[in-house]
């Protein structure tokens, strides 16, 4: 067992038990129990490992450029008009969706996506308020200077008014470096790493028969959806992501299931800000009734997955391709089972929340893609055999 394994079987047993007792607040990702978790974890593997922040930095890198070439390659393919609907990132951007960007498909009012920007931005209020990083903190670390004498007018009004704070035109310097800040400190969060990487391993994987995009701010933020795999060769959405990766502890990723459960019970995902593929072109689209599934990798199979990936190493690229097959294999078993309780859950007449015990009326059905997820499993078993 390597040093990676060792300190990570002990170190999710000790916050594990650290934690118990403590429940999980579901959907709200950037709950502050699990931001002091991650942090305390991270903390750690700083002390433990040397570098390790540089390592982060690498696989951050690592993976922004393989999803800068797959969304010029899929803008390229399709032949995408606007260059607001698809950012560098691969997530989708809502602003793509006025109709002055394009003409392709649904389209929505400024003033409807102004407003969904204003609740972006409050999310993110909200979450920077409850971090435990300080106002202060948040503009020193950011690349815009700020004199001593800036710092503390800023900082009193901050502790006088925070409305005023947020929504001033004459303080939108101080409010847009701390909006930067945070940001830029979310990348380099073991989460948003996975989003990535599971995002840059389907389209590795499937991408000849699968494209995958990252969700809009506003879908990830206000539907709790990370990912979108549209199928190619009819245009339809096969299911939307939402990540649990296991720096929470288990018993979050049991309750998480749970309220994924309920949420597909009640009909599945909405998604606003979507895409569906028509004559070899991508068209704006919304969604709903989508089935929502969790995927879950432990810290170790994450670490070797980035670390494997990132390399560059050609002298291990039959075993690098191995690790990635692998992964993905473990995803789609897991992925396998939550469909085979879906199909179960489709056939009950009432259904209960696990937690509320609430008799859910007129409930929606889900379009549960077999056929797509069939195809998938056999894109992998034939990588298999390549290997």
């Amino acid at each position: 067992m390597n040093e990676f394994s060792k300190f990570h079987d002990n170190s999710e047993k000790e916050i594990t038990n650290k934690k118990e007792g403590v429940e999980c607040q579901n959907r709200d990702k950037h709950n502050k129990n699990n931001e002091e978790k991650e942090t305390e974890f991270y903390t750690q593997l700083e002390n433990k490992f040397n570098n390790f922040e540089n390592k982060v930095d690498n696989w951050s890198k690592y993976l922004d450029r393989r999803l800068i070439q797959i969304a010029k390659d899929i803008t390229k393919e399709f032949s995408i008009e606007s260059k607001m609907l698809l950012n560098n990132d691969l997530s989708l951007n809502n602003t793509g969706f006025k109709r002055r960007y394009d003409e392709s498909g649904i389209y929505f009012k400024d003033n409807d996506i102004k407003d969904d920007n204003k609740k972006i931005r409050r999310i993110e209020r909200s979450w920077i308020e409850k971090s435990e990083k300080s106002i202060k903190k948040y503009l020193s670390d950011s690349c815009r200077e700020f004199s001593e004498s800036e710092l503390e007018k800023i900082l009193s009004l901050y502790s006088k008014n925070k409305e005023e704070f947020w929504t001033s035109k004459d303080n939108q310097k101080a409010t847009d470096a701390i909006f930067e800040q945070f940001e830029k400190n979310k990348q380099k969060r073991m989460g948003i790493l996975w989003e990535k990487a599971k995002t840059v391993l389907c389209n590795d994987l499937l991408g000849s028969k699968f494209v995958t995009v990252r969700s809009s701010k506003f879908d990830d933020y206000q539907n709790g959806i990370d990912n979108i795999i549209v199928d190619r060769s009819n245009g339809d959405v096969v299911c939307a992501f939402d990540e649990v990766n296991a720096l929470q502890e288990s018993v979050h990723y049991e309750d998480k299931l749970d309220k994924i459960e309920f949420e597909n019970q009640q009909g599945g995902a909405k998604i606003k800000y979507g895409i569906t593929i028509q004559d070899k072109r991508i068209l704006r689209t919304q969604y709903e009734n989508i089935p929502i599934f969790a995927l879950r990798i432990s810290f170790e199979s994450l670490i070797v997955l980035l670390e494997s990936q990132s390399s560059g190493d050609l002298n291990n690229k039959k075993k690098n391709e191995k690790i990635k097959i692998d992964t993905f294999d473990r995803l789609l078993n897991s992925l396998e089972k939550q469909i085979e309780t879906l199909k179960q859950i489709e056939t009950l007449k009432q259904i209960e929340s696990p937690k509320e015990k609430k008799t859910i009326k007129d409930k929606k059905n889900l379009t549960i893609p077999t056929s797509s997820f069939e195809k998938m499993r056999e894109i992998i078993e034939e990588k298999k055999q390549d290997l």
